[in-house]
């Protein structure tokens, strides 16, 4: 369940953000756990099941993913619930593990599609981080990450936090966030972005985003529990941006109160194309 935050809990996460924002640019990690943009073009893994939707808009997620096991990792594995069909894997120079190992694809049996990079032998050190990015037609409804050495699990599995959203029309959006962790989570940030241009791989920093005006956002922290979800309708501001133009979901928080944990998702999509109106009878 959600919870907004009293006076002194805003305060802190205030804090946090501002501390969060001195620590990337101290160290140039940049964002801690997540972004979604648009990918550059590179072949897909395995071809789609049978049935998979290949309908409708696409949208491209990214994680930066924190190596926090203590241990090197020579693989990362990844499941995307609710997705069918991968167009593109991120295999760029920030992701050190490479292309994804052969045998990826979707999995009926969980509604979900695996892979796991790490294909050249190229370890991620503790402390280190590695790039995760996909294309797909579908919405990612959760998303979990396991570091690997070898064939070996290692340290807890990784639960970014979900983030799902319905077009209301062209004038707003309904976004649903979803807790999967075992821990509380403060989200702090949850805005739409309004670029004026599709992203591309290579234009996207901490310091971009953070000056991108904000088309609708969310007014207060709001605490999410273990497994809770929260739902916020934002609407767009009167010159926000139109049908079918490019928009970046934003979503920031943190695991309780530690910076360490400290994650943000980004989601590129587009405007709804279509105006929705409710039905009405003359009489």
């Amino acid at each position: 369940m959600a919870e907004k935050l009293t006076a002194p809990a805003r305060s802190r996460a205030q804090l946090w953000v501002t501390a969060l924002a001195a620590a990337l640019l101290a160290t140039g990690l940049g964002l801690a756990l997540g972004v979604a943009l648009q990918l550059p073009a590179t072949p897909a893994i395995t071809a789609a099941a049978p049935g998979a939707a290949t309908a409708g808009a696409e949208q491209c997620y990214v994680w930066v993913v924190f190596n926090a096991t203590g241990v090197d990792a020579d693989g990362l594995r990844v499941r995307l619930a609710g997705v069918q069909t991968v167009t593109s894997v991120y295999s760029g120079d920030a992701n050190p593990l490479g292309s994804a190992r052969p045998g990826g694809g979707y999995d009926a049996s969980s509604a979900s599609y695996m892979f796991d990079l790490g294909q050249n032998a190229v370890t991620v050190a503790a402390g280190e981080s590695v790039q995760v990015g996909v294309c797909t037609p579908d919405r990612v409804a959760s998303a979990h990450m396991q570091w690997l050495a070898g064939a070996s699990a290692v340290g807890d599995e990784m639960h970014p936090l979900g983030v799902t959203w319905d077009w209301l029309g062209s004038s707003g959006i309904q976004v649903r966030l979803k807790n999967s962790a075992a821990t509380s989570v403060t989200v702090f940030g949850l805005r739409l972005l309004a670029p004026g241009i599709e992203f591309t791989l290579d234009e996207v920093e901490e310091s971009v985003v953070s000056n991108l005006g904000a088309a609708a956002e969310l007014e207060e922290p709001m605490l999410l529990g273990p497994g809770g979800e929260f739902s916020q309708t934002l609407a767009l501001v009167a010159e926000g941006p139109g049908r079918n133009e490019p928009v970046v979901l934003a979503v920031e928080w943190v695991a309780e109160d530690d910076l360490a944990t400290s994650a943000a998702a980004y989601i590129a999509t587009r405007v709804a194309a279509d105006r929705v109106y409710l039905p009405f009878v003359l009489r």
